[in-house]
Parts: structure tokens; C-alpha cells; sequence
């Protein structure tokens, strides 16, 4: 997911994970077009943690959920991202 914009990254519902063959995420940008995007194997991993985690979590819900199950806002993605990208 490091190849999509932040508003592209939050957007993402748990259904537009894709883990088997052809790993990859479906990303909706402006205009609401989607590509897809492959996805590294420590991105696999990490993702299957995460759903596994969070089982709880259905088809048709935000991947990177707030407190509230909704989508995490623009600011908090960018934090997110910055806080991941330091600590690798």
C-alpha cells in the first residue's frame, strides 16, 4: 500500500485486500478510479495479521478503522504513515 496517496489508503475496505494469488489492493483515486496495486510479501504478512486480529471486522468495513469503525481521518492517516515509516 506504500504506492497510494493517503486519502487513497484510508479508503480501503477490508474487501479490496486481496491475499491469495496475485496479492494486491484495490485503490480508489480521484474521480473514484480504481487500479490495483501489488502488494510486498511483509505486506501480506502484516495485513493477514491485522484481518486475523480483527476478525470482526466485515467485507464492506474500513481496513484502517477508527475508534468508532468508521474511516480514520485524512490527519490521522498521515500520522499513521509518518509513525510506520519511522519505525522501519
Amino acid at each position: 500500500m506504500i504506492l497510494g496517496g493517503v486519502s487513497e489508503i484510508i479508503d480501503v475496505l477490508v474487501a479490496d485486500v486481496v491475499l491469495d494469488d496475485g496479492a494486491c489492493v484495490q485503490l480508489r483515486g480521484k474521480g473514484r478510479k480504481q487500479r490495483s496495486t501489488p502488494l510486498r510479501k511483509s505486506t501480506i504478512r502484516e495485513n493477514g495479521a491485522w484481518l486475523k486480529h480483527n476478525q470482526i471486522l466485515s467485507n464492506d468495513a474500513a481496513l484502517l478503522p477508527s475508534l468508532e469503525s468508521r474511516h480514520i481521518s485524512p490527519h490521522t492517516g498521515i500520522l499513521a504513515i509518518y509513525w510506520f515509516v519511522c519505525a522501519y
